[in-house]
């Protein structure tokens, strides 16, 4: 069994920009955000229409989005489809998922301070399922629709 990963609650402002009380480190869009550190897997339909599928994990989520870390990034404006397996909770056996459909706002590329590359995902969709083992490689956006 896995160890438990850590969840964090923090509220996020780019530096240099002041938030809705005027102050920096205050969100203007008053989105508390969790950091979390899961596996996720996305796919989306790349600018040539191929499917596209990779893998990352999550930098932080909200109940608007969230932020993935991974090498290969889909195109601000994709349509994606991300299956995040959250870390199992002290004292639970069941392993759940949330699966969001979504859109990206935007790209990140690595070295901008907050670690590797990465894209912005607002949610559209949000589930929330029991974990299938092992994780089912074949689900697609098409699923979706």
């Amino acid at each position: 069994m896995s160890q438990p990963r850590s969840c964090q609650t923090h509220v996020v402002t780019p530096p240099g920009k002041a938030g809705s009380h005027g102050r920096e480190g205050r969100d203007a869009r008053a989105t508390v955000r969790y950091s979390l550190d899961a596996h996720v897997d996305f796919s989306w339909k790349d600018r040539g229409g191929a499917a596209r599928r990779e893998f990352g994990s999550t930098r932080d989520i909200s109940h608007r989005g969230a932020f993935i870390l991974a090498p290969v990034c889909p195109s601000a404006g994709a349509s994606v489809l991300l299956k995040i397996h959250l870390p199992t909770l002290l004292g639970e056996t069941r392993r759940l998922r949330m699966d969001t459909e979504g859109r990206v706002l935007r790209v990140e590329p690595a070295g901008n301070g907050q670690g590797g590359a990465g894209f912005a995902v607002a949610s559209d969709r949000t589930a929330l399922r029991a974990s299938r083992e092992p994780m089912a490689l074949g689900d697609t956006l098409e699923e979706w629709q």
